[in-house]
């Protein structure tokens, strides 16, 4: 594993800590490459505005209770204007394990509270699981839809709301029986639709 995190490998097992007790009725078959550490995952039908592939990150820890999702925010678009010539939402050309790496990464570890497992923090949050839920859509994570819109070089796939249901599914796997589940974000991100 090099200093800029990994990505999902279930060819070669590790050694991992303890797994949690499960009931005998319900044989969870996920195991995570690394615990306590930022892993992403292409999602499969997950995909930016640009309808290129995208997926999440997630840093999960033996035995949690709890899970935070957090979404980020970063504008809309709604038309050829804000989607093409004065760009008003972010990633929309695309979202993968470069650009977390490069530029969201580094924030998860070390200056966000929510998500930092560092003591001095005192995070509230520490012994949970975190998902990060991009935000590359322009549509505040809540479309199902692909819009033509008048004069576009291209379509907008404003999916953010399937995407988040396709996580979900992930997430039933990954990390099933949790006792509470926290939802937050930045900006817009902080009032996702129910």
């Amino acid at each position: 594993m090099s200093k800029l995190g990994s990505v999902e490998d279930t060819s070669h097992p590790q050694h991992l800590p303890q797994q949690p007790t499960w009931p005998d009725w319900y044989q969870n078959e996920f195991v995570p490459p690394a615990y306590e550490e930022w892993i992403w995952k292409d999602m499969d039908g997950n995909v930016c505005a640009d309808g290129s592939p995208t997926g999440l990150a997630y840093n999960l820890k033996a035995n949690a209770t709890e899970l935070l999702i957090f979404f980020i925010g970063g504008g809309a678009c709604w038309n050829t204007d804000g989607c093409f010539t004065h760009i008003s939402s972010v990633n929309l050309k695309g979202y993968g394990n470069a650009t977390f790496q490069a530029k969201d990464r580094l924030s998860f570890e070390n200056q966000l509270i929510l998500t930092s497992r560092n003591p001095a923090a005192k995070n509230p949050w520490a012994k949970s699981s975190f998902v990060f839920v991009l935000y590359c859509t322009g549509d505040f994570h809540a479309g199902n839809a692909v819009a033509t819109y008048a004069g576009a070089p291209a379509p907008i796939h404003h999916k953010g709301h399937q995407n988040f249901q396709n996580i979900l599914k992930f997430l039933a796997d990954a990390v099933p029986n949790m006792s509470d589940v926290w939802v937050t974000g930045v900006s817009a991100a902080a009032t996702v639709p129910r």
